[in-house]
């Protein structure tokens, strides 16, 4: 059984995790550069503050893009479509009689 993030269909993509890896490495090089371009010394307390505020974009940002960025029919990817059916609130029918 394949969940969400392994298996064939997973929501992650090849490479993820070293382009993560990679980017974490790069931020202590970035505030360097930015503290000497700025001509501040950088301190741990701005490092951290700008570690959170990407953190926070990020999260933004992935909610914007996921919730509105996949449209899907049952012909494309019929077992996601099922699971998305069955989690809309459907308004309710009005019967006549």
């Amino acid at each position: 059984m394949t969940t969400l993030f392994t298996g064939r269909e997973s929501l992650r993509v090849r490479g993820e995790r070293v382009t993560f890896v990679f980017t974490l490495c790069s931020l202590p090089v970035t505030v360097f550069l930015l503290g000497w371009l700025l001509q501040h010394q950088v301190s741990w307390q701005e490092i951290a503050l700008l570690l959170l505020g990407a953190m926070i974009y990020v999260s933004f940002a992935r909610g914007r893009l996921l919730g509105g960025g996949l449209r899907i029919h049952a012909g494309q990817f019929g077992h996601v479509h099922v699971v998305v059916d069955d989690c809309v609130i459907k308004p309710p029918t009005l019967s006549r009689g």
